[in-house]
């Protein structure tokens, strides 16, 4: 890590850090679109791009050597799985570990058969 430039978190960054030291999922935003007759593949792809246009969606926190947290851009290839469940209520939310990135989470359900 020493290779990248690590910065100071923001008041609000820090605020929004020190939120989610225990598990919670205050911060996640649970959103479903039904995309009837979407084609998936292309969906996934325009989300890509949406992310690299926005390098600073790529952000990772870090402790720094004076053990401050501190936050970096490591751009990553963006995995977008496609989850297929039976139900919309098998779907649960997840906490994010705020020291393992990625602090975003993409992903695709296939619920009944229909994307």
């Amino acid at each position: 890590m020493s290779d990248k430039r690590i910065y100071k978190l923001s008041s609000s960054e820090t605020i929004v850090y020190l939120d989610c030291m225990e598990p919670i999922t205050a911060y996640n935003i649970p959103l479903l679109l039904p995309l009837d007759g979407l084609d998936a593949g292309k969906m996934a792809d325009a989300v890509r791009r949406f992310f690299d246009l926005h390098p600073h969606l790529f952000m990772r926190l870090c402790i720094d050597g004076e053990g401050e947290v501190g936050k970096y851009i490591e751009k990553t290839p963006l995995d977008i799985p496609e989850i297929c469940v039976s139900s919309i209520s098998d779907i649960k939310m997840r906490y994010f570990d705020m020291l393992d990135a990625p602090l975003y989470r993409v992903e695709m359900y296939n619920v009944g058969g229909k994307m």
